[in-house]
């Protein structure tokens, strides 16, 4: 009974075996037939790329398997990785019409919502609200939380311009969000209630971002950014003391620090309190004058000193700034004529870091620039979206054209060689008939190697082997002893057999003896087997070399099937065709940031014009003035 149940587990035992072997069989096979799909590799080597960073690489091996016919036109996930390269690269139009091809589709939501945000960020960056709110107001069910996030703070940005401020304050209270998005989220909160006719809420919104214990960077400028919004408030509603309260959060050296600064001035300045007024004024002036802050404190300053009568120091403040604002207006002209060049962006480009490592066409996104003058001019440029959207496009094409060109140099190089490997089209049939002969010398070494390994094993059971190494005066000895002992065999027979047997004997001893001399004077085994392991090394080295040389004149015939020299000149067509686009779009580019730059430059121009001209009419002003009157007895009260 016991071996009955032994027999029974073990029966249960083996089919479990079994059937769990099956099952493994059958997971592997699945897991094969996921495997032998010819596209995971393409996309695999793809999505590298995009993940590292690496978008240009990304984008060019996506369009080639396409065009190859790798992955289908209407393929959802690779169409969506498309449309979020061409969003990344400025191309709305085309990012749109992939995205659209499959949005219909059953896509998963982490493949789908990167590209849709993406897309909605280039829009709201190019300036194109209208646009960009309908497209934001139709969001994908599946936002993560800080993706929503991003997504109510630019449709808030826009309602704000748009003064629809309730709904705006609608989208920002519920908005799902930590961290620096919650933060900008508040501020933005804060300035619609402002705006809105809200003053509580938004101050108290505003109040609490700019109390926050921060560290970051990022942090501490949207703090000040906050205190100065609170100030601002305050000092419109002639709060004075209020805004200098919120003032004093701001830090002394920060983005923020020179506005905060000039409405410090002011707020004394409104108030009456002219002596308060000066120690702002003054710390400005040791500012970037470029700084149209620390420009109106040079006019602020000779505002402050003529009201409080002192006729002197108003002349000199005057004049002072007529000085400092005419060599601004100099430098915004000089830099007026940079404009026109036209290598005017490429001045303002950042320098390149670790280019080799990089995408080709991961550029900086702000310009790296020493020059205080051109730093203060376009400060407010680079912090316009719509110019940093246009600066980094002007940087990838011209980044571009540097790539055409240097495939112009390498086509044209591929052209000399395949003009020099054409030319050797006479010479292929006689290589070919000497890489046979080589061949087949080779073969004939390989059966005399394997004939000497063979003799080489024979050593130990024959002393025959060793023939090869024998003189001549031992060669014709052994010959002669071959010769008689066939001649005795002749003479064998029943009456002299004995005597033929002592002689065979007598002619083996010798021969022996003979074998052993040549023995004795040949190279030992270990030489023997160190020169074989020589012969294999160098044998194995020519069948590489044969087959390095197999390889060059196959690709040699292919090359003259091939006729690369017909073919290379229309890609040098194509080059050419795509160098002449590339330009003129980097020269649309250029003239669009030109036309931002002048706009501006035309604003700061009549600024400083009018600013000019009130240093000319204080001036006036203050000369026009009459001295104050010398004391006399009777206001002394002397008699």
């Amino acid at each position: 009974m016991k071996i009955r149940t032994n027999r029974t587990w073990g029966a249960g035992l083996a089919a479990l075996v079994l059937a769990s072997g099956a099952a493994q069989a059958v997971d592997l096979r699945k897991r094969l037939e996921v495997s032998t799909d010819i596209r995971e590799p393409v996309f695999g080597e793809i999505y590298y790329d995009y993940h590292l960073g690496h978008h240009f690489s990304a984008l060019n091996s996506l369009i080639g398997a396409k065009q190859a016919g790798v992955f289908e036109i209407d393929d959802p996930t690779t169409e969506m990785l498309l449309g979020d390269l061409y969003t990344e690269f400025g191309l709305p139009r085309e990012g749109d019409v992939a995205i659209s091809r499959v949005q219909a589709q059953d896509i998963p939501s982490s493949t789908r919502n990167m590209p849709w945000l993406r897309y909605g960020k280039l829009l709201y960056q190019l300036g194109n609200d209208a646009p960009t709110e309908n497209y934001l107001r139709k969001p994908p069910s599946t936002l993560t939380s800080y993706q929503e996030a991003e997504r109510r703070l630019m449709l808030a940005n826009i309602l704000i311009r748009k003064r629809s401020f309730n709904e705006a304050i609608n989208m920002l209270k519920s908005m799902p969000a930590e961290g620096a998005m919650a933060n900008y989220g508040v501020y933005n909160l804060g300035i619609a209630y402002l705006q809105g006719d809200q003053p509580e809420e938004g101050l108290a919104r505003l109040d609490s971002l700019a109390n926050q214990n921060v560290t970051d960077e990022e942090g501490l400028n949207l703090k000040d950014k906050a205190a100065l919004a609170v100030a601002y408030y305050h000092i419109q509603n002639e709060d004075y003391e209020l805004g200098r309260q919120s003032l004093l959060r701001v830090r002394l050296e920060g983005p923020y620090s020179n506005q905060s600064l000039l409405a410090l001035a002011y707020s004394h300045y409104l108030n009456k309190a002219y002596a308060e007024t000066l120690p702002a004024c003054l710390e400005l002036q040791r500012r970037n004058p470029a700084d149209p802050a620390v420009q109106e404190a040079f006019l602020l300053s000779a505002r402050v000193y003529e009201e409080m009568g002192f006729k002197a120091q108003a002349l000199a403040g005057y004049r002072i700034a007529n000085k400092v604002l005419r060599e601004q207006l100099l430098q915004l002209e000089k830099t007026s004529l940079k404009i026109d060049g036209e290598n005017w962006p490429d001045i303002m480009a950042p320098r390149q870091v670790n280019t080799e490592d990089l995408d080709p066409l991961n550029v900086k996104q702000i310009p790296a620039t020493n020059d205080a003058i051109t730093a203060g001019l376009f400060a407010k440029l680079f912090a316009s979206p719509k110019f940093n959207e246009g600066f980094r496009q002007y940087q990838q094409v011209s980044r571009l054209v540097q790539l055409l060109e240097e495939r112009h140099r390498d086509v044209d190089a591929l052209q000399e060689i395949a003009k020099t490997l054409e030319n050797r089209k006479d010479n292929l049939s006689v290589s070919a008939d000497r890489q046979q002969a080589l061949k087949d010398q080779y073969v004939a070494l390989i059966k005399r190697w394997q004939d000497l390994q063979l003799r080489f094993k024979q050593m130990n059971s024959s002393a025959e082997a060793y023939t090869d190494a024998a003189s001549q005066a031992e060669n014709a000895r052994l010959q002669q002893l071959n010769r008689l002992g066939r001649k005795l065999q002749k003479l064998k027979s029943a009456g002299t057999e004995r005597d033929v047997r002592d002689i065979q004997a007598r002619l083996d001893r010798l021969k022996s003896i003979t074998l052993f001399e040549i023995a004795r004077h040949a190279a030992s085994r270990d030489e023997i087997f160190d020169k074989l392991q020589q012969s294999t090394a160098q044998l194995r080295l020519t069948k590489s070399r044969l087959a390095v040389l197999d390889n060059l004149l196959s690709d040699n015939q292919q090359i003259q099937k091939a006729a690369y020299s017909q073919r290379l000149p229309i890609l040098e067509k194509k080059i050419n065709e795509l160098e002449v686009r590339v330009t003129d779009a980097k020269g649309q580019y250029r003239d669009y940031l030109k036309n931002l730059a002048r706009s501006l430059l035309q604003e700061r121009r009549d600024t400083l014009t009018n600013y000019l001209g009130e240093t000319y009419l204080g001036t006036e002003r203050v000369e026009s003035k009459p001295a104050p009157a010398a004391p006399t007895e009777e206001s002394t009260g002397k008699s």
